[in-house]
């Protein structure tokens, strides 16, 4: 397995050789695989936000190294040779709406082809062709981006992160605010540019059922550095683990949980508690069977 980004004995000081001085990371070492879907959890301060600011060298290491797609960024690195890594690690923040400014839906899309002295007419084909991936309409392409519902502005200034083309797309909380149908939607849609555009997702959550349901590897942040790493299984096998670093399991695996606890049920044995809804379904099923079998 390649790995697109590596963190080699990471550290990052906000104001460092200053009185304000505040160690965020420290002794980051992890990997992120190449056309994977990982996610990267931990409760609020544990360094997540600083730890993918460094993905797309909005911030440099204070020391260590990061290596993203084959260019390694160091605290000595000059910042005219990093705009080149800044469109290969594409970044979804946190209410990507409130990045819209231009005045028309096309235009703002456009916007970031155009920044790296791509021509008008090939920004204009990237732009429409990222708005039709995101499934913004034609008819909109003219029209002011705020004058469009909420979803339709995420969506908009999505494809514009898109526009650049970029290898990895980091989501940082990228459903934060939306109803359940547009959760649904919004990961739906990213899972299928994940696919259609072989593109490696660095998914930042608080959602446990979205990293069992679509993560392939899950990384663990506490205190500013990595305390665990592995598939959703193994990063979820120990509810006592998680639980006392803030963390949920996911609702499959809690529901299971009580099962367990509550039931009179003789319950069959199972390699891996389920991690989704479709695999509780499962195995609600199997306890029915697996009883009915033991009465008879």
């Amino acid at each position: 397995m390649v790995n697109q980004i590596i963190f080699d004995q990471v550290s990052f000081t906000y104001s460092p050789n200053t009185p304000f001085a505040v160690d965020v990371l420290h002794n980051v070492n992890l990997a992120i695989p190449e056309n994977k879907v990982t996610a990267i959890v931990g409760h609020t301060g544990s360094g997540k936000s600083t730890l993918i600011q460094h993905l797309n060298v909005l911030l440099r290491p204070t020391s260590g190294s990061v290596t993203v797609v084959g260019e390694k960024v160091t605290s000595t690195s000059e910042h005219k040779t990093l705009k080149p890594l800044r469109k290969k690690v594409g970044v979804v923040f946190q209410f990507p709406e409130a990045q819209l400014f231009e005045e028309t839906v096309l235009k703002d899309v456009m916007f970031g082809p155009l920044n790296f002295d791509v021509s008008e007419d090939e920004a204009m084909r990237i732009a429409k062709e990222k708005l039709e991936l995101v499934g913004i309409p034609e008819f909109l392409y003219e029209r002011s981006p705020f004058d469009l519902s909420g979803g339709q502005m995420r969506r908009v200034a999505i494809a514009g992160v898109l526009a650049l083309e970029p290898e990895v797309l980091v989501l940082d909380e990228p459903t934060a605010g939306l109803d359940p149908l547009g959760h649904k939607n919004m990961m739906e849609m990213f899972i299928n540019l994940h696919k259609t555009m072989n593109i490696t997702l660095v998914l930042v959550t608080h959602q446990m059922d979205d990293v069992a349901k679509y993560a392939d590897n899950v990384i663990v942040m506490e205190k500013g550095t990595m305390v665990k790493n592995g598939s959703p299984a193994q990063v979820f096998e120990d509810a006592e683990w998680l639980d006392k670093k803030q963390l949920s399991l996911p609702q499959a695996m809690a529901f299971k949980t009580r099962i367990t606890e509550q039931t009179d049920l003789l319950l069959p044995e199972v390699k891996q508690a389920p991690l989704t809804v479709e695999e509780l379904a499962d195995y609600l099923i199997n306890i029915k069977a697996f009883n009915q079998t033991e009465e008879a």
